[in-house]
């Protein structure tokens, strides 16, 4: 009996393995795609990545309702997502603008970060008016629902939203002349999706070799130290090739220097493995496995993004210091 349940249990893995393979191959491919079609239409920087990120806001945002157990009506449930693409819309429009009538203007009152704060701000505003003008009587949840909704716009919409900041990241400090801002933005975004990935990756089956002490043991049980060690050194060995080989090739940018490179890496998979375990704080409290279910294999999008989100304003931050030597700080 205990062999027929060990076999049961490694061929369950080797299922789930399979599907989360073949849900992470389409997805890559359909971010390659997207990102090429960015790259090469330089007229148009970012422009092509908005539908795809307005898909993921969406859907987080939707995932995180449940998350929290917010419990709304049909509505108030298409109101929160209609906030959050609006939200995503907002922080979107310098690349809007760009697209429909040429460069954003260097003097305006509003940079393009501070596109990222006002949506969150019309975001909330429009909640609370909604609120008001819809009201019907005592709702003793109301005050719950609206502080759990302004989280759910900052996080993960918000976080979600500042990746179309990092897109622009070249516009706002790069100072090279070879390879221009548009290439160098596209590759701290990709970087930000590809390091705290791969250190997950490593994270996860240097975990399954040799993990033996528990990270969190009663937040996420699977998670070991040695694990995590492992995807630290996957993830900083990972921005090493990248930004020495990969976006050089791919972007046309210059190589960063190695020790800058491994500590970006580093600085990046610290804040996957926060975010990885953020998540599952809130899928602890609601009781959950994953987010949703509808990506074999993989679960919903925030069991994707979780470490990413994090990620983004920390190396938003990391440019702003020119620590990859985008120029600004």
């Amino acid at each position: 009996m205990a062999a027929f349940h060990l076999i049961v249990h490694i061929e369950g893995d080797t299922v789930l393995l399979r599907w989360r393979l073949i849900s992470a191959f389409v997805i890559i491919t359909l971010a390659i795609a997207v990102v090429a079609l960015d790259y090469h239409t330089p007229a148009f920087s970012g422009l092509f990545l908005i539908p795809l990120g307005m898909i993921f806001v969406v859907l987080a945002a939707d995932e995180m309702r449940t998350l929290v157990v917010m419990k709304t009506t049909r509505a108030q449930r298409w109101l929160l997502n209609t906030l959050a693409a609006l939200s995503f819309v907002f922080v979107s429009f310098p690349i809007l603008y760009e697209a429909i009538k040429g460069p954003y203007p260097a003097d305006c009152s509003i940079s393009r970060v501070g596109w990222l704060g006002l949506s969150l701000l019309a975001s909330s505003v429009l909640l609370l008016l909604h609120e008001a003008f819809w009201y019907r009587g005592e709702d003793p949840t109301r005050i719950e629902r609206i502080t759990k909704s302004i989280f759910i716009l900052v996080y993960p919409t918000s976080f979600l939203g500042m990746a179309v900041v990092l897109r622009q990241v070249g516009y706002m400090f790069h100072t090279a002349s070879d390879a221009g801002p548009h290439g160098f933005g596209l590759a701290i975004l990709v970087s930000v999706i590809l390091i705290p990935k791969l250190s997950d990756t490593g994270a996860f089956f240097g975990g399954r070799k040799w993990g033996k002490r528990k990270l969190a043991r009663f937040l996420s049980p699977n998670k070991s130290l040695e694990g995590a060690v492992f995807g630290l050194a996957a993830g900083s060995l990972a921005s090493w090739l990248y930004f020495g080989l990969i976006a050089p090739t791919c972007f046309q940018i210059e190589a960063v220097t190695i020790w800058r490179s491994l500590g970006y890496g580093l600085a990046l998979s610290v804040a996957g493995v926060a975010g990885d375990l953020l998540e599952s704080l809130f899928k602890r409290d609601a009781g959950e496995k994953d987010s949703s279910r509808w990506l074999p294999g993989l679960g919903g999008i925030l069991d994707i993004v979780d470490s990413i989100l994090l990620a983004i304003p920390i190396a938003y931050l990391l440019c702003v210091l020119n620590w990859t030597g985008a120029g600004g700080g």
